[in-house]
């Protein structure tokens, strides 16, 4: 995937051609799971952090009253 585009490295016959546009499906796909797996991540530890946040809240509310 790193190559599409540029031009250096282009199919020839049929055959090239068809496992060209077959690999570049395939990594659009492992690329865009994987970005997708680094925002679930990330939405993870937000809603984590959040959630840590608001508790410890609740605790600085209660040893100041």
């Amino acid at each position: 995937m790193v190559t599409v585009g540029y031009g250096d490295i282009t199919p020839r016959t049929t055959n090239e051609r068809i496992y060209t546009m077959l690999a570049m499906i395939v990594a659009s796909g492992m690329f865009s799971f994987t970005i997708n797996s680094i925002g679930t991540i990330i939405t993870r530890y937000n809603i984590l952090a959040a959630n840590y946040r608001e508790k410890m809240n609740y605790v600085n509310k209660f040893l100041l009253t």
